[in-house]
């Protein structure tokens, strides 16, 4: 045969990059409820799905190349936030988990009603793969609040104050992509609450502090207003109990 009517051979797929494995995820029993880290590593599966979906089959591998950005970034702050010496306050913990379920449940809602259910579509490593078909959604949502009620030195009203903070996110970027296709508010939203995620990892480890986006920053700014808030109401009521 003519070499040059041979066909050529077919280019591997693009893979996602990631240095530690979602192994978090194999074997885990229905009744259990999942730890931060599994936490953090559901998402991560789900983001997969989708860069996977984006790159081979929706055709849009810029999109899929900044999910897989997100990613990497989401497994670089598992490792800080559950993998520290360091002791989380409560509240910071709250932020935490509340900023991480608005990110779940942003790439959930999109795989549910744009990704097409199928057996392994894309060939995903098996602990990928595991954690998109072993998990069911109802174990997800009742591991976050368990993660919350393990949470108790936290007064009503600086739960409120952190959930009206949330919540005021919420439409923000809600607002922000209401414009956009549902791919790009997909990504979009990834992206936005990665950032929150950074921006808290920052408030949380201050010595990790490095050259950070505007968007960051801008997170930066709003946890602290919130979060400060509680440090300076505690010294006013140490200065009036001095005081007296």
């Amino acid at each position: 045969m003519d070499p040059h009517l041979q066909a050529a051979p077919t280019p591997e797929r693009p893979t996602l990059v990631r240095d530690n494995s979602l192994s978090s995820l194999v074997g885990v029993p229905y009744h259990h409820n999942l730890d931060l880290q599994q936490l953090f590593d559901t998402s991560r599966t789900s983001l997969i799905e989708v860069e996977q979906f984006f790159q081979l089959k929706a055709g849009r591998p810029i999109l899929a190349r900044r999910l897989i950005l997100a990613d990497q970034s989401l497994e670089r702050l598992a490792n800080r936030f559950c993998h520290t010496s360091r002791i989380v306050p409560d509240e910071t913990s709250y932020l935490l988990v509340l900023f991480l379920q608005q990110l779940h449940d942003s790439i959930h809602d999109y795989v549910a009603l744009e990704c097409p259910p199928s057996d392994n579509p894309f060939s995903l490593p098996p602990d990928v793969l595991a954690g998109l078909t072993a998990i069911p959604q109802g174990q997800v949502s009742l591991s976050f609040e368990k993660q919350v009620q393990g949470l108790r030195r936290l007064s009503e009203d600086l739960l409120d104050r952190i959930e009206e903070f949330v919540n005021g996110l919420h439409r923000q970027i809600t607002r922000t992509t209401r414009n956009t296709s549902p791919k790009e508010r997909m990504v979009e939203m990834v992206e936005f609450w990665v950032a929150q995620l950074v921006a808290l990892s920052l408030y949380a480890f201050p010595k990790l502090m490095d050259d950070v986006s505007d968007s960051v920053d801008h997170a930066l700014k709003g946890i602290r207003e919130v979060l400060d808030m509680r440090e300076l109401k505690y010294v006013t009521l140490i200065i009036v109990s001095l005081t007296r």
